[in-house]
């Protein structure tokens, strides 16, 4: 997994990835942007695959929301803790797709986007309309 891009807005991180993910990945990932970090704070970290959208038969790169796991991290001295859960993950009625995590094979739901700029927003706006539903 390769990091392309990090946005971080309050405390929640949103990275953009290329690659197999895994939980592995994700604390990779996570220790690898400390900056981004404050000693004992939470952060939520929406990770966002990035890939070639084919549906289209079209090479152009798109941001495509293949999954996004919400993790909870606390910034610790040695590195970063990352605990994952399940309950932020998107289904929305797009086209679905298997996807591999952690060697298990588990339906997931892909959008595309043009941009990670996009994409948050879309994340964002999702969310508003969920809270707004409850």
């Amino acid at each position: 997994m390769a990091l392309k891009r990090s946005v971080i807005e309050g405390n929640i991180l949103y990275t953009e990835v290329t690659g197999v993910f895994s939980s592995d990945d994700a604390i990779e990932a996570l220790n690898a942007l400390p900056e981004y970090f404050s000693e004992g704070e939470i952060y939520e970290v929406l990770f966002i695959a990035n890939g070639t959208r084919g549906a289209f038969n079209s090479h152009e790169e798109h941001v495509q929301v293949v999954i996004v796991q919400s993790m909870v991290l606390a910034k610790a001295k040695g590195g970063a803790i990352a605990l994952v859960s399940e309950e932020d993950l998107f289904f929305g009625l797009f086209r679905s797709a298997e996807i591999q995590l952690e060697n298990e094979s588990i339906n997931a739901e892909i959008k595309s986007f043009r941009s990670l700029d996009v994409a948050i927003n879309w994340i964002k706006e999702t969310r508003d309309k969920s809270k707004k539903r409850i």
